[in-house]
């Protein structure tokens, strides 16, 4: 089919990729988290296209996309083999499609210009090459010798020996006579005597009944095969001890905060019991799932990031006391990075300009997944007591923070702000009404930016609201776009 009018095929995965590459700023538009794949899915065709989105999601969710567009300055060598280390993790770990798994990262490296670019036909089964007959040699037949034999010699004449076939006549009508004599003689027999021969033959039976029913009883038991235990073990050795006697194994993978990544955390069924030739599910712990983004807490006050970090899954041991009026000016790790669950943030903050004491406090993390506040973050006020102690600083005037947004659609939203340096929190309403979890998109100078909402096919359709806050909860601008 031919590109439409957009200069893209809406049915066609490489098209659009290339289309992506060469009007959103190159690699650029690949590296930015999300965004490629907003704009794949506004592009493509959704009913031809399911296979290739499916992939691009799961590469996306695992970060996978950025990885091959910091790829493309890398050699030829090193190329193909990050391309085979994503296949072997898409087609053994998440059981997808091998050819449709080869063809998308085909298409991708064609899209990001690689040096490498031949990976589909790497990957594809080599034919045997036909052997080479062998002539066969052949070797005229050497002439043969011819070997006298020698003359027969006159044998003596040898009478055969006599036969005494009459003595054998009579042996054999001696046999038949006496087999006569046998039948008649069993004829003769009383009757009576014939029950205890059918009683005898039916006991026969009835014993070789039961030894059957005995011995089957004992193959059966012999077959029985109870599951064993092989939760805590690696992955390689409980499949190993699974498969040595018949079964089949299906495996998943979880995070688990308490094992260690490649250990099956549970099996299906449970260890002891009967095994009847149904497949056997382990579940196995792959620590990469629990990875989740880290808020970005920057220049907020202390309570804050302290609201910011609870609902965001993480607890503090932040001490407000004192502290009302602090700012954090670092964090780490940043804000927008990955970390495990489990993992620790530290805080850095400068109290007021009284004290101007900096101190550092560590929060760990108890939740999974990033969940950012719904409330506005707000600075207490020090009471009049207090500020009678105090060094009362001159207010500054501060300058009007604002932001406007310029487009929005379900793969990227545009914007501008004017003020000065501004922390900008985004927050959405879904189609059903129900409100997400207001975050913070990051700390802007003056200008335009955009972002992705993440916002795919599988999400719910409808018209979803966009709403940007300041640091303050102040409501700068709203708009909305339709997932249909």
């Amino acid at each position: 089919m031919a590109e439409n009018s957009t200069g893209y095929n809406e049915r066609d995965a490489k098209s659009i990729l290339q289309y992506i590459y060469k009007n959103y700023g190159g690699t650029s538009a690949f590296e930015t988290r999300g965004k490629a794949l907003g704009i794949f899915m506004d592009c493509a065709s959704t009913q031809h296209l399911r296979k290739e989105i499916s992939i691009l999601k799961t590469l996306e969710d695992g970060g996978r996309i950025q990885e091959l567009a910091r790829a493309s300055s890398l050699s030829r060598t090193e190329q193909q083999k990050k391309l085979n280390v994503i296949r072997s993790d898409l087609v053994s770990k998440k059981a997808m499609d091998d050819a449709a798994v080869v063809q998308i990262l085909q298409i991708l490296s064609e899209a990001l210009n690689w040096k490498y670019q031949t990976f589909q036909a790497d990957c594809a089964p080599k034919k045997a090459e036909p052997q080479p007959r062998k002539e066969e040699k052949t070797q005229e037949n050497p002439p043969r010798k011819i070997r006298r034999q020698p003359e027969p010699q006159p044998q003596p004449h040898r009478k055969p020996p006599k036969q005494n076939s009459r003595k054998k006549k009579r042996w054999f009508l001696l046999l038949l006579l006496l087999a006569a004599a046998f039948a008649a003689w069993q004829g003769m027999k009383p009757s009576q005597t014939v029950p205890a021969a059918v009683s005898s033959s039916a006991s026969a039976s009835s014993e070789a009944a039961s030894f059957e029913a005995v011995s089957s009883e004992a193959t059966s038991e012999e077959t029985v095969f109870v599951l064993p235990n092989v939760v805590g073990q690696d992955e390689t050795t409980a499949c190993q001890t699974l498969k040595a006697e018949g079964a089949e194994v299906s495996i998943s993978y979880q995070y688990d905060a308490n094992a260690a990544t490649g250990v099956v955390i549970a099996q299906s069924p449970t260890a002891g019991t009967e095994w009847n030739g149904e497949t056997v599910e382990l579940v196995v712990c792959d620590k990469s799932l629990g990875m989740v983004s880290v808020p970005n807490v920057v220049g907020l006050s202390l309570p804050a990031a302290k609201e910011v970090l609870e609902d965001a899954g993480f607890a503090t041991n932040v001490k407000l006391s004192g502290n009302e009026t602090a700012v954090v000016t670092s964090q780490k790790p940043v804000g927008g990075s990955e970390a495990e669950k489990g993992s620790s943030v530290t805080l850095s903050y400068e109290k007021s300009a009284a004290s101007k004491n900096q101190s550092e406090h560590t929060t760990s993390s108890t939740g999974s997944g990033y969940s950012p506040s719904h409330s506005q973050p707000t600075t207490p006020a020090v009471s009049s007591s207090e500020s009678q102690h105090q060094n009362v600083q001159p207010v500054q005037p501060v300058q009007a923070v604002s932001a406007s947004i310029t487009s929005c659609s379900k793969s990227l939203i545009r914007f501008t702000t004017s003020g000065g340096n501004a922390t900008i929190y985004v927050e959405f309403i879904y189609p059903s009404g129900e409100h997400s979890s207001r975050f913070s998109l990051g700390s802007y100078s003056d200008g335009t930016h955009e972002f992705s909402p993440g916002v795919s096919i599988t999400d719910p359709q409808g018209v979803y609201q966009v709403h940007l806050y300041d640091s303050n909860g102040t409501l700068l601008d709203t708009s909305s776009f339709t997932n249909n």
